[in-house]
């Protein structure tokens, strides 16, 4: 079972803070140079098992390494492979990259598959690396990469030790949950984590972290059941009634569906993303609870997580559960949410089955040359025929030689090139030309660092690009969040879980058109009335705040609000 490790620390000395100047925390969906695994076997045939069949299933739990080391090294990052040069006698290192070449083909003396060796004797990891560190720090902000080690963070000293990366470390006397697990970032200040009683808010500024946002206590590591795939939007998990299917889940349906929506309503009330807009909520719904003891692997529903995925730059490995109505649904809603990324399925029965998936059983290793390229894109739709400036912050180590705005309206088009001026410090501008209404905007950043290194926004650009609806008829959301005071109308419930009732006697005399928005300005419903009360179905909404639009289509008025899905 992975277990949550307690670590020790002690504060060795207080200079520690000061070594990493103007830190900044390295996020997940930002550049990665290396992904750090450590397969250790510790699977056996159960009694009463056949061999064919768990030679399948020892295949099935395999392809998770081998289908994430060919897609890295396609990518030309590295792979660091831990390899234990004591115990081979009874773990597998050496069997397992046999296996891998011959079995698998991979090319295990590529220059960029690393064998990082370590003795098993002082210290051995198992296979959640994503535990035992390394945590990516910035030294002001996108100079030196430092790794943050506490206590028995045994991967994270080897990996640093390997590539001389240098490290600040804790450890000693007093005990504390420091999980990489418990661990998210957005790539600013701003970190998210399980309540169960991280350390990390003790060092936050060994992180340049100026908001910790604990939500309610649930399953002691975030990456269990929430998950940042950019700046503005979060992953989380959700539940299900009928996929409690062993009868003895460590929560019931509804225990798990309270701890989640409590974590919602926390993330809501407290957390503001750094383009300065609420964050956005996506639910996946976990795969139902699987025993089957001939293969010893029992797991339930709550350990069985879509969003415990991994994201290396282009690429975003996906857990699969064997179980086709749940998986393909992830995997949609990953193309849906990431556009522009190669969403990869990865099989992950046996890491569910030691509470964990991908994510758990892997490190990452930051770009040691980041491009950061921080911007607040433009919401779905926009009231604007005017220009629009794209402002973005852009800076790197060898500093910024150009910063350009790629645009487009026609996606078959070439895009338009527009060269960025630096107006103060790391801030970069330029502007699109106005549109008329109707009109769908894409466009990007690329900077070009001082050393020739080239980085884009977002990060794969141009494969999809953000972009922008002028909207048709000129209606401005996301500015009004209460009905005009000329005109009286009932809407309710209001948080709803099912339905909302619009009551529209006192606006119109029956024809009008109810327009839904979320936060972000993208359409998420639109329904034209005939009568004085209609009503609009809110079930399948993801939890959170939306913005209602009501036009008066024989006075052209309009009515704006703000509606709560709970």
């Amino acid at each position: 079972m992975r277990n949550i490790l307690f670590f020790y620390f002690v504060l060795i000395s207080s200079h520690l803070f000061a070594q990493i100047s103007n830190p900044r925390a390295w996020a997940e969906f930002e550049e990665t140079q290396g992904v750090i695994i450590n397969p250790i076997n510790y699977w056996h045939l159960p009694s009463g098992t056949t061999a064919s069949a768990f030679t399948d299933f020892i295949r099935e739990q395999d392809s998770l390494y081998v289908i994430l080391i060919n897609e890295v090294l396609s990518q030309d990052i590295d792979v660091y492979y831990l390899f234990d040069t004591l115990n081979v006698s009874f773990e597998h290192d050496t069997a397992m990259i046999d296996t891998l070449h011959n079995g698998y083909n991979i090319d295990t003396d590529h220059p960029n598959f690393h064998k990082v060796k370590y003795n098993g004797n002082l210290a051995t990891p198992d296979p959640w690396v994503r535990d035992h560190g390394p945590m990516n720090v910035y030294k002001n902000g996108v100079d030196s990469l430092y790794t943050v080690l506490f206590g028995d963070d045994i991967t994270g000293k080897i990996v640093s030790n390997y590539l001389n990366i240098p490290k600040v470390e804790f450890s000693d006397g007093q005990e504390f949950v420091s999980d990489g697990g418990n661990y998210m970032v957005d790539g600013k200040n701003m970190a998210i984590i399980d309540g169960g009683g991280s350390v990390l808010p003790d060092y936050a500024s060994v992180f340049g972290l100026d908001y910790i946002h604990e939500v309610p206590t649930y399953l002691k590591h975030i990456d269990y059941f929430m998950k940042l795939v950019n700046e503005e939007t979060l992953l989380i998990s959700w539940q299900e009634p009928d996929n409690y299917t062993t009868g003895y889940e460590s929560y019931t349906y509804q225990q798990d569906i309270d701890f989640l929506n409590n974590a919602i309503v926390h993330i809501q009330n407290n957390a503001i993303s750094q383009t300065g807009r609420p964050l956005k909520i996506i639910k996946i719904t976990n795969a139902p609870s699987y025993d089957n003891p001939g293969l010893n692997l029992t797991y339930l529903t709550n350990e069985a997580s879509y969003v415990n995925s991994l994201i290396v730059n282009d690429a975003v490995f996906v857990p699969q559960y064997k179980n086709p109505a749940t998986d393909t649904v992830a995997l949609n809603i990953y193309k849906e949410t990431m556009p522009g990324y190669k969403i990869i399925p990865v099989p992950c029965r046996g890491g569910a089955r030691a509470q964990g998936a991908i994510h758990c059983l892997t490190n990452a290793i930051a770009s040691r040359e980041p491009i950061l390229i921080q911007h607040s894109w433009f919401p779905d739709s926009v009231n604007q025929i005017t220009d629009y400036e794209v402002s973005a912050n852009i800076s790197t180590r060898s500093g910024i030689n150009t910063a350009t705005l790629y645009w487009k309206t026609d996606l078959n088009a070439a895009f338009q090139t527009v060269l960025m001026n630096n107006t103060s410090g790391d801030v970069f501008t330029a502007s699109i030309p106005g549109q008329a209404h109707g009109t769908r905007v894409h466009y990007y950043i690329k900077a070009e660092a001082n050393s020739g290194k080239i980085g884009n926004k977002p990060l794969v650009a141009p494969d999809w690009a953000y972009n922008f609806l002028v909207h048709e008829d000129g209606i401005n959301i996301g500015i009004s969040e209460s009905a005009n005071e000329k005109y009286s109308i009932e809407v309710y419930p209001n948080p709803a879980r099912d339905n909302i009732n619009f009551n529209l006697s006192n606006f119109s005399q029956g024809r009008c058109e109810i327009i839904i928005y979320d936060l972000w300005g993208k359409m998420i419903t639109k329904k034209v009335c005939q009568s004085f009360t209609t009503n609009v179905n809110v079930m399948n909404y993801s939890a959170g705040h939306y913005l209602y639009v009501i036009k008066n289509l024989d006075t052209k008025e309009r009515l704006h609000g703000k509606l709560v899905k709970q």
